[in-house]
């Protein structure tokens, strides 16, 4: 079972960085992308992935994720396990936006 989830977060991405660090004892590398413009990453797909990124297309300036403009950072998770273990890491700012599991 795989667990894809999305939340929103209402502050900026190195904010956001730090309180994930902190909650999930990690360290993030920074990454850069003409598309997403720079990101944070941690993790590998096969195991717990953690993306940090702006809520910005680098091309059109409008919102990568249309339906939330509203949250300038989003955090995008990938993880084999059961995703509760995960959310209940997080901290309370960020918001569950999308959840898919297969």
């Amino acid at each position: 079972m795989m667990s894809y989830l999305m939340y929103g977060y209402a502050n900026g991405i190195q904010s956001a960085k730090l309180k994930i660090e902190s909650a999930f004892q990690v360290h993030f590398e920074e990454r850069h992308s003409s598309y997403w413009g720079n990101y944070f990453l941690y993790g590998s797909v096969s195991q717990l992935l953690l993306e940090i990124k702006k809520n910005i297309d680098q091309i059109d300036g409008e919102a990568l994720e249309r339906q939330f403009p509203q949250y300038p950072t989003l955090l995008y998770i990938s993880a084999p396990d059961d995703f509760s273990v995960i959310a209940n890491k997080l901290p309370h700012e960020f918001l569950l936006l999308r959840k898919e599991i297969f």
